[in-house]
């Protein structure tokens, strides 16, 4: 019995290998924000991966076993839709060897994606060496085109604060820098030109459960950083981090009749991010690129063009920092005739996710807390 199962194994495999034969990859120009999206077709299904460069490898897969191209794109959209970039062809091996070197990074995907690892073993244990000028190639590929100062700058300092090795590629030699000795978040980096090519920034870092608030003098030469050296490191408070994070938010409350209404929104806006949460649900809509990082004051969550929180108490609380993001929102909710509009608030800090993590499920019950503390 055992022998006849794995003669069947090993047809079942046969099989398999005929149906990945790939017919086209691409993949997302978002390298530099430390995480890329992968579509790979092949003959008989559709792979979507999500690959981070930090901590995680590959963190996201789905095999989407149909031709229909509204079902992949709807797919796509959901693992990779938030990244903010563009799709670039990439040949066979590109998309293997990007595959490995997150692999590099985690193997995690293992446990999470025991399918993954059983249909690629052989992809994965497959050694692929790219040439320098395949690999100049994939590089232009995968990363944008840096058009200032203030862009490189921020980019080099996210990819240190994530140890992402990719960094190297900013550099105009070898800099012994270093930010953090794990990867970490970078919640804010202002930068200050002190002549032409010389440069301070002040990073804020989310760092193992507390605060460091960095200065970093930084030179570029031709469109690379030259020299890079942390002047002062200070361990904050939470409270001092908040208001040095402090931004304006704009939140609408609407009241929602019921599941079926949360559905037919989804399926209206399916390109949005869902995450589920203990009070509610949570979909989150990412500007079209990463353009925020061109600027002289990087924040985090400044790729968010707006998010859309479920209760399940029937309230839909959406948020945004841009007013006029809110304000097209606004309008394009109009066309729900059910969806009842309640209130609108002004906020001078971030509540919006102290409301989705906390244990409540109705945002006036939140604000009275608040106001309490």
């Amino acid at each position: 019995m055992i022998e006849n199962e794995g003669r069947l194994k090993m047809k079942d495999t046969n099989v398999f290998k005929e149906q990945i034969k790939i017919k086209k990859a691409y993949v997302t120009n978002t390298r530099l924000m430390g995480v890329i999206g992968i579509i790979i077709y092949y003959e008989a299904f559709t792979d979507i991966y999500h690959l981070d460069f930090e901590e995680y490898g590959i963190d996201g897969f789905k095999r989407v076993k149909s031709n229909d191209a509204i079902q992949i794109n709807k797919e796509i959209s959901k693992i990779i839709g938030g990244l903010g970039g563009k799709l670039k062809k990439i040949n066979n091996n590109q998309a293997i060897y990007l595959l490995k070197k997150a692999c590099n990074v985690s193997m995690d995907f293992i446990n999470l994606f025991p399918r993954l690892e059983e249909s690629y073993e052989d992809l994965i244990d497959k050694s692929i060496e790219l040439r320098a000028r395949d690999k100049k190639t994939l590089y232009k590929r995968i990363c944008v085109d840096i058009t200032s100062d203030y862009e490189l700058i921020n980019y080099y300092i996210m990819r240190k604060v994530g140890k992402d090795e990719i960094y190297k590629n900013l550099e105009f030699n070898e800099i012994d820098f270093e930010l953090t000795d794990k990867p970490q978040t970078l919640l804010k980096n202002s930068i200050e030109r002190i002549s032409e090519n010389e440069f301070r920034t002040e990073t804020l870092i989310d760092y193992r459960n507390h605060y460091l608030l960095t200065t970093v003098s930084i030179e570029i030469k031709e469109g690379k950083i030259l020299k890079a050296k942390v002047i002062e490191n200070l361990e904050i408070t939470s409270t001092e981090a908040a208001f040095i994070l402090n931004k304006k938010e704009y939140i609408i409350i609407y009241y929602y009749p019921n599941e079926a209404f949360e559905e037919r929104f989804y399926n209206d806006h399916y390109k949005l991010m869902k995450k589920n949460y203990a009070q509610g649900s949570l979909y989150t809509e990412y500007n079209k690129n990463n353009s925020h990082v061109d600027s002289k004051t990087y924040f985090l969550n400044d790729d968010m063009y707006g998010i859309y929180y479920f209760t399940n108490k029937n309230q839909l609380v959406v948020a945004s920092f841009e007013e006029d993001n809110i304000d097209e929102i606004i309008q394009r909710l109009k066309k729900y005739d059910d969806l009842k509009l309640n209130n609108e608030f002004v906020v001078d800090q971030s509540l919006i996710y102290s409301f989705i993590t906390s244990e409540y499920n109705n945002f006036y019950e939140f604000l009275n807390l608040e106001s309490r503390e």
